[in-house]
């Protein structure tokens, strides 16, 4: 019986403890008035850009992306700078085959 309460304590610490937040609402808005862009509510995006939210290695970052242009995309941190630590291009390549989309957050109408 001991055990079982044990156990019990031990699960509910352990994903009790697991929530992951989202970045403040204020970092993505003032990112997304930076540039010129409106939250995403699953509109239509056609050709225009539009920012995506992932998570990686506990960090979240945005990345500016387009359907109909053919470009370079660099994660950028809540100030739309890349994070210093991305020194190396096996860092990008983990970005890119490991991060986690959480989905587009802002579109340029």
């Amino acid at each position: 019986m001991l055990r079982n309460i044990l156990f019990l304590v031990c699960l509910l610490f352990l994903f009790g403890c697991s929530k992951e937040e989202l970045p403040s609402p204020a970092c993505t808005e003032t990112l997304l008035e930076q540039l010129d862009m409106i939250p995403y509510d699953g509109q239509e995006i056609g050709c225009g850009f539009f920012l995506e939210l992932y998570l990686f290695e506990n960090q979240y970052y945005y990345l500016l992306g387009n359907p109909c242009i053919d470009m370079v995309q660099y994660p950028v941190d809540c100030q739309g700078d890349p994070d210093p630590a991305q020194v190396s291009g096996a860092w990008y390549l983990d970005f890119f085959e490991s991060a986690q989309n959480l989905g587009v957050i802002g579109f340029t109408p």
